[in-house]
């Protein structure tokens, strides 16, 4: 008779294994970690799959410009930002094209915006990413242990 305990074991194994497998589906609704730099400051944006793979593709060069336009983008982050409670008090400091890392060969790409408090206040920098697809998610500064 074989062993019940090490049957067992073989069984929770396997499920352990599908269910870890279902979790890094990439539509499993599971945000990607999307680490850049911006002005010197490490990164991190949470992104679900789904907008990724959702969002147009871009092919510098092929493609006069982006799927989204610069304006485009800043209209969905201000209203990103009213939504957030931040509209009248934040402003665009710098913002860059960037292509979304581990998704080079998809031609994915986004923009990565520097917001501040308005009228150059000191305060807490803040970040947003824009996906083409006009998703809107706020970038948090890396934590040093991460680094």
């Amino acid at each position: 008779m074989k062993n019940p305990i090490a049957i067992l074991a073989a069984y929770c194994t396997l499920l352990f294994t599908i269910s870890v497998s279902a979790a890094t589906d990439e539509t499993s609704g599971w945000p990607e970690q999307v680490f850049d730099d911006m002005d010197g400051t490490r990164l991190v944006v949470f992104m679900p799959s789904k907008d990724i793979i959702n969002s147009p593709a871009w092919l510098p060069g092929e493609l006069d410009s982006p799927p989204m336009t610069l304006g485009q983008a800043v209209s969905r982050l201000k209203a990103w930002l009213v939504s957030e409670g931040l509209g009248d008090d934040t402003e665009i400091s710098s913002i860059e094209l960037k292509p979304l890392k581990r998704h080079e060969k998809e031609h994915r790409w986004y923009y990565l915006f520097h917001l501040q408090p308005e009228g150059g206040e000191s305060g807490k920098a803040m970040y947003a990413a824009v996906l083409f697809n006009g998703a809107v998610f706020p970038a948090i500064i890396e934590p040093g242990s991460l680094q």
